[in-house]
């Protein structure tokens, strides 16, 4: 029988590399409606270049994190979108989690992991930037609209 789990991870990681030219500060936000009530999750973070995908957690621990399982949902759902919306997988980046504002005994730790999808679709978003400065010739596109 084909493991096909296997075969993707096979495939993904044998693309070809995109990486960041340089450090940018992010955020992934959750904003909407859970069964407990209205959620607000927001994590700021910053991604650089690296040698390889790493996380660093500055975030002082707590026991109501844990129990919404950050930071562990919330590199989660960065990966969900990293791994599966571009064709260059982004594998060497770092990423350091510096500070989650949300209220603790009203969030679920699914708000944390879409909090991190956002923060992945921004991730992209940076990528690309760097891809149309460099398709530019050094000048973002949007400066050379009329």
């Amino acid at each position: 029988m084909v493991d096909y789990l296997d075969l993707w991870q096979q495939e993904r990681f044998a693309l070809q590399d995109r990486s960041l030219r340089c450090a940018c500060a992010l955020s992934g936000t959750f904003k909407g409606h859970l069964p407990a009530g209205p959620t607000l999750v927001r994590v700021k973070f910053a991604a650089e270049p690296s040698k390889s995908l790493k996380v660093v957690n500055l975030v002082p621990a707590d026991p109501r994190l844990d129990a919404l399982k950050y930071p562990d949902y919330f590199v989660l759902g960065l990966l969900d979108v990293l791994m599966a919306a571009t064709p260059d997988l982004p594998k060497r980046i770092a990423i350091t989690l510096h500070d989650i504002e949300c209220d603790r005994d009203m969030t679920a730790p699914i708000a944390v992991r879409f909090a991190g999808r956002n923060g992945g679709w921004g991730i992209l978003g940076r990528l690309e930037l760097d891809a149309d400065f460099s398709l530019a010739g050094g000048v973002r596109l949007s400066e050379r609209l009329p």
